[in-house]
């Protein structure tokens, strides 16, 4: 049986990147087996669902043992692997990171994404989510035992699907993303990090979160002394070495997230729509 350490991830999965950040801080050596979640659609392959039945990344694989949520497989490898401790032992303080993965785990950020999308990426999307549904309906019908997955992914599109059409919706996000937010900055109140000058699990979470807003054009919420705490809290996490070596992306990276919208662009129809908002892609980053 291998001992290796496989991680079943994509660059530009929010959830792969904490992943990512804690095999870096824990100095790791691992397996790479990249999973595209675009076109051809790879991720709901039978054989990768019998891994991940919801067809995401990560999964992780590790002595016959497989773990799919991003949260759990950082737990794993910080209690199994020495390195830096990212849960502490102290049960105070572990309470508090528990307190803040949950706050972080609760908050809409793969809404926010699709929410905050331009008309073309939109656009791009929705005709993605109809291809989406038309390999995931050809598949249901080739394998039928794995029908719970496939209806189950179906269900997520539509999730998704509505954060794109429902114009409303964005305003109830923007609202519950600002209050995660001014109870980070009220919890930084002048620390280093979330449990003071202890780096932790916590932070792994939310500086990736942050990232990820940051990508999204939704830094001005902490920028310009907004809230300067989170201002500072955020440089700090891009000034850890394990920010590049992990393949944290945000806003200000385009030589990582181009390629990963490229790679999405494979088939040709899809790349027809992908091509068309890579300049909007391109000028958010700027």
């Amino acid at each position: 049986m291998s001992t290796a350490v496989r991680l079943y991830h994509f660059p530009l999965s929010l959830e792969s990147q904490i992943v990512r950040v804690v095999l870096c801080e824990k100095g790791l050596r691992w397996e790479e087996r990249l999973i595209d979640p675009g076109p051809p659609y790879r991720s709901y392959e039978p054989w990768y669902l019998g891994l991940n039945p919801r067809g995401r990344v990560p999964t992780l694989e590790h002595q016959g043992r497989i773990l799919t949520d991003a949260v759990e497989i950082a737990r794993y490898l910080d209690g199994r692997f020495p390195g830096p401790a990212l849960v502490p032992g102290d049960p105070a303080q572990r309470r508090t990171v528990e307190e803040w993965l949950a706050l972080q785990g609760g908050l809409p950020s793969l809404d926010l994404t699709y929410a905050c999308l331009g008309v073309l990426l939109r656009r791009a999307a929705l005709h993605d989510f109809a291809r989406r549904r038309r390999r995931l309906s050809q598949l249901r019908r080739r394998h039928p035992g794995l029908s719970a997955s496939f209806d189950r992914i179906l269900e997520d599109l539509g999730d998704w699907e509505a954060s794109i059409r429902d114009a409303a919706l964005l305003t109830a996000l923007m609202e519950e993303l600002g209050q995660a937010l001014d109870r980070l900055e009220a919890r930084l109140g002048g620390r280093h990090w979330i449990l003071g000058d202890r780096y932790s699990l916590a932070d792994v979470v939310w500086g990736v979160a942050l990232a990820r807003f940051d990508l999204i054009r939704l830094a001005p919420l902490w920028e310009r002394g907004r809230r300067p705490d989170i201002d500072a809290y955020y440089a700090r996490f891009k000034a850890r070495p394990c920010f590049r070596r992990a393949g944290v992306v945000n806003r200000h990276d385009p030589g990582l997230v181009v390629p990963a919208v490229l790679r999405a662009a494979r088939a040709p129809m899809a790349g027809l729509a992908f091509a068309g908002a890579l300049g909007v892609l391109l000028a958010a980053m700027a």
